[in-house]
């Protein structure tokens, strides 16, 4: 017979800092709450990017300084939008089944909705990398342009990707992605700081996500590669989780065939991004100095 007292586990909250959820833009308006009665949302989002274009600096004139003010000296270039870009919902799940006799259905609840808690920021940051769950949307991995160059340490990638930004997002703030890992060795190295309200950021300007669901893919392969690491870069990543978290548990997820519970929490979600806005950079693993000095060094 045993004696012990029976408790709740150690459960982790979730991290506050450079994770998917509490770092991308968190999408607001009307069209992300109900309208005529259901979430329209759920069918996919459109937009029409900002796009990558450049503006153009033209000179006045001969370029000396007389300027012809009854003609048109200027050379105008019209820029073209990019075609629309669509993304559909995906669903971050954690499901668990017990015997009847292990576990009750308050106990399996509980559990559900803590693991439900923690992990949708993993879950999301995995959709946005490489669309891990909704393979129809654009991921950074599938439109990333590779800017990598001779510096494969950290350093070095952080550098390219920064360069990268620049030109993509001419003096725009955006976003650079990277394993919690990752992150630790870029703030070793001096390419982290902090906003006022401790939101980690590039020397630049860039905010930081470090979320546990990177895994730091290859923009090739579209999966991780031995002895490579790549971070991103892109514009805001905008995303929008649904409030409701549905659970299914009560008599009804009895299982009487096998006599036990099966719990099941559901939360749909969206994210998006300007597709022309991404960059990639690698880190060599296999290097005897990842973290690296200036580049080419």
């Amino acid at each position: 017979m045993s004696f012990e007292v029976e408790t709740l586990s150690p459960r982790p909250a979730p991290r506050q800092w450079a994770t998917a959820m509490t770092s991308y833009v968190q999408a607001t308006g009307p069209e992300f709450g109900m309208v005529s009665g259901a979430k329209r949302w759920l069918n996919g989002i459109t937009f029409k990017p900002y796009g990558c274009d450049k503006i153009i600096g033209a000179t006045l004139g001969d370029g000396t300084g007389d300027i012809n003010v009854c003609g048109d000296d200027r050379l105008t270039e019209y820029l073209t939008k990019d075609p629309a870009v669509t993304f559909h919902p995906f669903v971050a799940e954690v499901a668990v089944e017990s015997p009847l006799l292990c576990d009750t259905l308050e106990e399996l609840l509980l559990w559900v909705a803590a693991h439900s808690e923690v992990e949708r920021s993993s879950i999301l940051a995995g959709q946005v990398e490489t669309a891990a769950y909704q393979t129809s949307n654009d991921s950074l991995a599938s439109t990333a342009t590779d800017v990598s160059g001779g510096d494969s340490s950290l350093m070095g990638a952080l550098y390219y990707i920064e360069e990268g930004l620049a030109d993509r997002l001419d003096g725009g703030a955006g976003m650079i992605h990277m394993t919690p890992g990752a992150f630790v060795l870029a703030a070793a190295g001096g390419g982290v700081r902090y906003d006022g309200d401790g939101r980690p950021m590039t020397q630049t300007g860039h905010f930081i996500i470090a979320d546990a669901g990177y895994q730091g893919a290859s923009p090739y392969a579209q999966a991780p590669v031995a002895n490579e690491l790549w971070i991103y870069g892109s514009g805001p990543v905008v995303a929008f989780m649904d409030p409701e978290v549905s659970i299914e548990g009560g008599f009804d997820a009895f299982q009487y065939r096998t006599n036990e519970w099966k719990v099941d929490a559901e939360q749909y979600g969206i994210a998006f991004f300007d597709p022309c806005s991404v960059v990639a950079a690698v880190v060599g693993l296999g290097d005897d100095n990842i973290l690296g000095g200036p580049v080419g060094s």
